[in-house]
């Protein structure tokens, strides 16, 4: 999803949803996207999540991701 960023508009983040007893960490996401997909694209903000905001028909609501984005992860915007 695309965070706010004053700087460039919109960086990489990751809302990810983790299995019963699973631990990670957001460094943990991030190395495993490197040297699996473009430099650029490896997510700055990583945020874990219960569940996704959807449509009565499923689908993700990515506007409201972004909208918690910039609750979350404020320092973005400065």
């Amino acid at each position: 999803v695309g965070v706010p960023s004053r700087k460039y508009g919109e960086e990489v983040g990751a809302f990810v949803i983790l299995k019963k007893g699973a631990d990670c960490r957001p460094e943990d996401i991030q190395d495993f996207c490197r040297g699996r997909i473009s430099r650029h694209k490896i997510p700055k903000y990583v945020a874990f999540v219960t569940s996704y905001p959807l449509t009565a028909s499923g689908k993700v609501q990515k506007y409201k991701l972004r909208e918690i984005s910039a609750e979350l992860f404020p320092e973005a915007s400065r």
